[in-house]
């Protein structure tokens, strides 16, 4: 059994209920989640809230759990980023509004859980992309700037912020075409 149907049967469980399957997928993903909620936070106190607020949203959510949608851990990924997102607009809301350049995560964020080919196909695709569209995508998915704080930031209109946005991703997803080899 791959890790992938591994995870999947724990949800089935984790759907009927089963508190012990949510500790035994906790287990088996929590490394994953806290690593790019971390990338994004990069402060231990920050991280231990987002994945709280993570694994909540998992338990709680757990019939909205659709393998059309995508594996397990994806799913679970996507919490995490969100939950880390909306930690960082917190902190970036009860401090200063504009964050100094080292409490910004990188731009260049890798995330970690991807096998070393996928970590590999997304550098060079990160590389096959424009400056401006990379620094946008980036902040856009990596640090949780909206459209319009992009914008101001690079001093460029709000409308050349998506276009850069869209053209980025659109250049990215045809250069990772097959998703499923994102972990090993």
């Amino acid at each position: 059994m791959t890790e992938q149907e591994r995870l999947y049967e724990l949800m089935l469980r984790i759907q009927d209920d089963d508190s012990l399957a949510f500790q035994q997928l906790y287990e088996l993903t929590f490394d994953r989640a806290y690593s790019l909620a971390a990338r994004i936070l990069r402060q231990a106190p920050d991280v231990e809230d987002a994945m709280a607020d993570c694994f909540t949203q998992v338990w709680e959510q757990r019939h909205r759990y659709s393998p059309s949608r995508g594996n397990v851990v994806g799913w679970i990924l996507v919490i995490a980023r969100s939950r880390a997102l909306d930690v960082l607009r917190r902190r970036r809301h009860d401090t200063d509004p504009e964050l100094e350049a080292d409490d910004e995560p990188a731009a260049d964020i890798v995330v970690s859980d991807f096998s070393p080919r996928m970590q590999q196909r997304l550098e060079n695709a990160m590389s096959e992309i424009t400056a401006a569209q990379r620094q946008s995508v980036a902040m856009a998915f990596f640090q949780g700037l909206t459209h319009q704080e992009i914008a101001a930031m690079q001093a460029l209109p709000v409308g050349t912020v998506k276009s850069h946005i869209r053209r980025g991703l659109s250049a990215l997803k045809s250069n990772l075409d097959d998703w499923e080899d994102y972990y090993e």
